[in-house]
């Protein structure tokens, strides 16, 4: 049967939104990885990579790197924009206020700025035409306040606890949503004021297509309760059971969600990496992978604040209300996605291996408060069943080419 105009419309249309949805991290993923490779092997050789870090009780030397970038403009015109990458080596990570004593990204603006302005800058990177006005129109030229890795290089971390993990090195990230007087306050030049403003994309798939709603993410919060204390770890030492908590436990990192959505916002994240160059790939996509996340909330609403999705944390119904948030959802699904990109893994191979290592970790806790095991294998299983589910149904409607099938 021959189609109408208006059907070829629409399918047209919903094929472009597709496109556009799949591809809006590409640009600012690409310059990072860019950025992050050329300040890795830069900064290498400077690094201390003999000592325990934890756990024995000894002190450790090894140093931590922080990589930053940030948008600049001398005329302030957005043509004329470009990325600003600079690198700060701390001798000690004891000295390093960017990372709390678990490793995951400390949420403190304060002292990743103080990195930054004590930073040098390795690289300045000029925009394309083309990337500059995608990156205008994702809100990511004028409103990212800046992005920044900190990092150590650590074989014995590395190879004890994240090798096996599918995202390899990665510790935590978050996003800050801060006041829009944050933004970096590029404006179009003079010939290009005639042109009509742009306005920030919306998520193609609707949240209604395949999530639950917002009465039910908070219905489901309620019933898991409150009280989870984020920051108990920090004032800790780092031990294998702290370490080995799933990257999730970052949730997005503690009062990083007392602002409100705005449009301008910081990104941060932590990782131990490898020293060997076969190990390095997968670590430093595992990390790119990080920002393609955060940057995904970028793009969010924000309205639903995690911290009382998970209420008193460690139990399966608050996880399963927390990774089922739209937001997070759409963050994942996206993340992963990127790394079956980079890595040529299956997507739905990546997904369960990730979400099984975590629900592992998760049933451990859980076991020590409870005398009844059996329940909670049968709980465990329940909840990682529903998230492959949720996950996957997202995944087709927004990434066609995502290998969701075993």
């Amino acid at each position: 049967m021959k189609l109408t105009t208006d059907e070829l419309r629409s399918i047209i249309k919903e094929e472009l939104g597709r496109v556009i949805s799949e591809a809006r991290t590409d640009v600012i993923s690409s310059l990072v990885a860019r950025g992050f490779n050329l300040a890795y092997n830069e900064m290498k050789d400077s690094f201390t990579n003999t000592k325990e870090l934890g756990g024995s009780g000894e002190e450790s030397a090894v140093n931590v790197g922080v990589v930053s970038f940030q948008f600049k403009s001398d005329t302030k015109y957005k043509k004329d924009a470009r990325l600003i990458v600079s690198t700060y080596l701390y001798d000690s990570f004891n000295e390093a206020p960017v990372l709390t004593n678990s490793l995951n990204p400390a949420p403190n603006n304060d002292a990743w700025l103080g990195a930054i302005r004590k930073s040098s800058k390795i690289a300045d990177i000029k925009l394309t035409e083309k990337q500059i006005e995608t990156l205008d129109k994702q809100n990511i030229l004028n409103n990212m306040r800046f992005l920044s890795i900190a990092f150590l290089i650590n074989d014995f971390l590395y190879n004890k606890h994240f090798k096996s993990k599918v995202l390899r090195g990665t510790r935590g990230a978050a996003i800050d949503k801060l006041p829009l007087s944050n933004g970096n306050g590029f404006i179009d030049s003079p010939e290009d004021k005639k042109e009509k403003p742009t306005k920030k994309p919306k998520s193609v798939i609707p949240v209604s297509d395949w999530a639950k709603t917002d009465n039910d993410v908070k219905k489901a919060a309620s019933d898991a309760g409150t009280g989870m204390d984020l920051l108990s770890m920090i004032s800790r030492p780092l031990s294998s059971d702290e370490i080995n908590r799933p990257l999730t436990e970052a949730l997005d990192l503690m009062s990083f969600f007392n602002q409100p959505l705005v449009d301008a916002f910081a990104v941060i994240s932590s990782a131990v990496m490898p020293s060997s160059r076969e190990d390095y790939r997968a670590a430093f996509h595992s990390v790119i992978s990080t920002i393609v996340h955060e940057i995904e909330h970028s793009f969010q609403k924000g309205n639903i604040d995690s911290r009382g999705v998970l209420g008193s944390g460690d139990t399966f119904q608050s996880w399963l209300a927390y990774l089922s948030m739209p937001d997070e959802v759409e963050a994942h699904v996206s993340q992963f996605y990127y790394l079956q990109q980079r890595i040529k893994i299956p997507w739905i191979d990546l997904v369960k291996k990730y979400l099984i290592h975590t629900l592992e970790e998760l049933e451990k806790r859980v076991l020590k408060n409870t005398n009844n095991p059996a329940r909670a294998k049968q709980e465990k299983e329940m909840v990682l069943n529903k998230l492959i589910d949720t996950w996957t149904k997202y995944a087709k409607k927004r990434f066609p080419l995502a290998k969701t099938e075993t």
